[in-house]
């Protein structure tokens, strides 16, 4: 068994994960108590593959993505220009992650990759 001394633990996990790692180790009684009143939502993210003329249009305008507000009713909320907001990952095609999810959109978590790939590209 090692041992360490630190002054300070760095706990890079959700929430949900966090209070469980740390039960049981002396003086984080209060902190896990916490971690466990946090809410937390999942989310699911769709990367997808366009000829590289495809985002020719939105080039000049120097965007790199969009928030889709809840009033229009899409599963998509972030969609991200990724070859335009990271110009070393340009080549072949043009790459956009669409992200979706979160709180109250919980049903996307289990649907299969086809379903979600269609949401993404409506």
């Amino acid at each position: 068994e090692e041992h360490l001394d630190a002054d300070a633990v760095i706990v890079a996990v959700p929430a949900a994960q966090a209070g469980p790692l740390l039960a049981g180790v002396p003086g984080t009684g209060q902190a896990t108590a916490a971690l466990a009143e946090i809410p937390h939502a999942g989310s699911v993210i769709v990367t997808l593959a366009f000829p590289r003329t495809a985002l020719d249009a939105l080039r000049p305008l120097g965007h790199s993505g969009y928030r889709v507000p809840a009033v229009d009713g899409r599963a998509m909320k972030v969609v991200t220009f990724s070859t335009m907001k990271w110009p070393h990952l340009a080549g072949e095609v043009d790459i956009v992650r669409c992200q979706g999810g979160g709180s109250g959109a919980e049903d996307l978590l289990g649907r299969d990759d086809a379903d979600l790939v269609a949401l993404a590209a409506a």
